[in-house]
């Protein structure tokens, strides 16, 4: 067993692409395990099952706001980084922190044992129901290329309680949550500022309490029915500010995680100053692994995905292992 300052990162809506998981999801016993705790449950809530979503290709547009079609897309972003993480605890890692970006903090509290992936499922399937009632056209996120200090200008300019900062994710780079009109106004401001505006993949207008309110109050009052247990691994959660306690209740915080802002570029600090110097993002998105390159700069930093577009997910999944024994993270192959 190697204890390194390694911190892994857990990636929110964006954090799956199309066969993301293919040549990977049948052949790997972490990911065969994932998927069978996660399919009987997603059958009975959502009509189809995650090994049926990874096996198809996306559906078409008119279909997308569907619940079985967003449930599974929402499904797959949960399962991709259970799978990921479980392969690389097969391998030996043992991480020091967990740390989830928005959506992310459920995977995160699952791999740190607080909620079993069965859990995690059934609580996620409650979410996606609750997000039904916002319906097709409820708003959405953008990614701008500012700090937090100029979108919050923006924010104040427009003066819509349905328009919100959503997330600071690193120095550069702001994500704004809100109804359409509102985030519509903004996208016009941007443009003569030269703002980079890029609408995200994501349906809804996430960390939005003006629009958000009324789900996360729906959402809690599904959760009631989970207990989560001790978490195993410490939990930084970007949102709170601050670790999760050994034995803190967890299911409240997660319907709170839908109207609260992600500070993510404060979270990525702070855990440097604690000694963290590798960031291992366990998703289908380099986004967190990114952020924190950009964030970090001091050269001891490492930061890695193992799922990204430009490979097939044997062969990204081969090179990101190699790259961990390499720097003596993971132990040698067996």
């Amino acid at each position: 067993m190697i204890q390194a300052p390694i911190a892994v990162l857990f990636p929110g809506q964006g954090g799956y692409f199309p066969g993301a998981l293919a040549g990977l999801a049948g052949s790997h016993p972490a990911a065969q395990a994932v998927l069978a705790a996660m399919d009987p449950i997603a059958r009975v809530h959502l009509g189809g099952t995650l090994s049926e979503y990874l096996a198809s290709p996306p559906p078409p547009e008119s279909e997308a706001h569907t619940l079985q079609a967003q449930g599974l897309y929402q499904l797959a972003i949960y399962g991709s980084s259970l799978v990921v993480y479980r392969l690389l605890e097969s391998e030996g890692l043992v991480p020091r922190v967990f740390v989830g970006h928005s959506f992310g903090e459920l995977a995160a509290m699952v791999c740190a044992g607080g909620f079993t992936v069965e859990e995690g499922t059934e609580i996620l399937c409650e979410r996606v129901t609750a997000l039904q009632q916002l319906g097709a056209h409820s708003g959405f996120m953008a990614a701008l290329g500012t700090g937090v200090a100029q979108a919050e200008q923006l924010v104040n300019q427009v003066g819509s309680p349905q328009l919100a900062i959503a997330a600071e994710n690193h120095s550069g780079q702001t994500a704004l949550s809100g109804a359409e009109e509102a985030m519509a106004q903004v996208q016009r401001l941007c443009g003569p500022l030269r703002i980079a505006f890029k609408r995200m993949n994501s349906l809804y207008p996430f960390h939005c309490p003006g629009v958000m309110q009324p789900i996360a109050e729906d959402f809690g009052a599904r959760l009631r029915r989970f207990a989560s247990r001790p978490l195993r691994a410490p939990v930084f959660s970007p949102i709170l500010g601050r670790y999760y306690g050994p034995e803190e209740p967890l299911t409240g915080h997660l319907a709170q995680h839908l109207i609260h802002r992600v500070r993510f570029s404060t979270a990525l600090h702070t855990l440097a100053q604690e000694g963290l110097t590798v960031f291992i993002e366990c998703g289908a998105s380099r986004a967190l692994s990114s952020f924190a390159q950009s964030e970090l700069e001091a050269p001891e930093v490492f930061t890695l995905t193992l799922l990204h577009s430009r490979a097939p997910a044997p062969e990204s999944v081969a090179a990101g292992l190699q790259a961990l024994r390499a720097r003596r993270l993971l132990p040698e192959e067996r």
